[in-house]
C-alpha cells in the first residue's frame, strides 16, 4: 500500500495537472474570442452592471442562473444589436469551459457557414462539420445575420450540425438579432433553422431575452 505521504503527494500532483489543463483550455478559448468580448465576467450579468443593466428582465436572470447549475443543450440569447449578447455568450461559455473542464469553441455564424461551403485553413468542409459537432462546447454568434445568402447546403449543414449536437447531448450557445417566430418583417429562427432542427433545440432550450438600449461602442 502507498503511505499517506506518497498518497498526498500524488494527489497534489494530479490536482495541478488538472488545474493546469483547465487554464491551458481556457486560454486557448478566450483566444478565439474578439476582445471587446472578453471585458466582463460571469458575476457581473447578476449584479446589475452597466453592460446587462436594464437589458435583462428578473425571470430571464433567474433562467440564467438556472443554466448555469443545470446547462440545458442550448442556450439562446436574443435581442436587438448591442444589448451584451455576445458579451454574455462569452462569460456565460467561458464559466462553462472552467466548471466542466471541456474545451470550447466560439464562431461566428457567418464564418462557420461560410466554412460549410469551402473548409477553412486546409480542413474540407466535411471535417469542419465534424469539429463544430464534437466540440464539447459552442457558441455560434449572431445566427440570422445574412441568412438571405445561405445555401441549401449551408442549411443542411447547419440542420445536420444541430442534429448531432442535440443527440450528443453537447452544449451548444447561440445568439441572435432574430425574433423567434416570423414577423412582418420577416422568417424567425424557427423559420431559418427549419422545424425539424427548431424540434431538437427547443428540446432542452432556456431563452433569455436581452432587450434594452444598445452599449455598442460604450465598452
Amino acid at each position: 500500500m502507498l503511505s499517506q505521504t506518497r498518497q498526498a503527494r500524488i494527489a497534489d500532483q494530479q490536482a495541478a495537472a488538472r488545474s493546469a489543463y483547465t487554464l491551458a483550455i481556457r486560454e486557448k478559448f478566450a483566444a478565439q474570442v474578439p476582445r471587446e468580448y472578453r471585458a466582463h465576467g460571469i458575476s457581473e450579468l447578476f449584479e446589475g452592471t452597466r453592460d446587462w443593466g436594464g437589458t435583462l428582465s428578473r425571470d430571464d436572470a433567474l433562467a440564467l442562473a438556472r443554466y448555469l447549475k443545470r446547462p440545458t443543450r442550448f442556450l439562446l440569447l436574443v435581442g436587438p444589436t448591442g444589448t451584451g449578447k455576445s458579451t454574455a455568450a462569452y462569460a456565460i461559455s467561458e464559466h462553462l469551459v472552467g466548471t466542466l473542464e471541456q474545451p470550447g469553441r466560439f464562431v461566428s455564424a457567418t464564418a462557420m457557414l461560410t466554412s460549410f461551403s469551402f473548409g477553412h485553413e486546409g480542413r474540407s468542409a466535411a471535417d469542419v462539420l465534424a469539429d463544430y459537432s464534437d466540440a464539447p462546447i459552442l457558441v455560434i454568434d449572431d445566427l440570422g445575420s445574412g441568412n438571405d445568402g445561405m445555401s441549401d447546403h449551408q442549411k443542411r449543414s447547419l440542420w445536420s450540425l444541430i442534429d448531432a449536437r442535440w443527440a450528443n447531448g453537447r452544449h451548444t450557445i447561440i445568439t441572435s438579432n432574430m425574433s423567434i417566430k416570423r414577423t412582418r418583417d420577416g422568417d424567425g429562427l424557427r423559420e431559418l433553422l427549419g422545424e425539424s432542427a427548431w424540434d431538437r433545440v427547443g428540446d432542452s432550450l432556456t431563452l433569455a431575452t436581452f432587450d434594452g438600449r444598445s452599449f455598442r461602442g460604450e465598452r
